[in-house]
Order: C-alpha cells, then structure tokens, then sequence
C-alpha cells in the first residue's frame, strides 16, 4: 500500500471495481479480496458481501499473528476444554 493512501477505501474502490456487472469478472459478485495495511494486519473482504456494493463494515480486520496460530493449532488434536 502506498503512503498516504487509506487501505480501507482502496479495498473497496477496487473490490466495487472487480465487482461491476459490465465488467462480467465475477459470478453474481462474489469473490475475495484484501490487502495488507502493515507488517500485521491485513483487511479481508468478509464471505457472502457483494463486490459491487462491499460496505466497510462488511471488511474484517486480521492480524496475522493471531490467524497463522490458529494455523497452527490445526494440527493439533481438537479439544473442547
């Protein structure tokens, strides 16, 4: 992301550009983007949200640390406790 620039905004001018119907990139506007704000966030376009008409409360915030232990303990044995 380049200085200056709001990655939020970005992301949803260019998810709602991908998303266009005349562009005809998409299958009834679904697909996935995102973008990485620094070295431990990155925002991701949430599952079921339209591309054309993605709002910024349909974009969640990820912290890598937090999704690469949860890849992690994947291969762990799941326990209830």
């Amino acid at each position: 992301m380049s200085a200056g620039k709001d990655p939020l905004k970005e992301l949803l001018r260019l998810s709602h550009e991908i998303g266009r119907e005349d562009r005809r990139l998409t299958i009834l506007g679904e697909g996935n983007t995102s973008v990485r704000v620094d070295d431990n966030e990155l925002l991701v376009k949430a599952s079921g949200s339209c591309l054309a008409n993605l709002r910024a409360d349909q974009v969640t915030r990820c912290r890598f640390d937090t999704v690469l232990s949860l890849l992690e303990e994947r291969d762990s044995p799941f326990s209830n406790e």
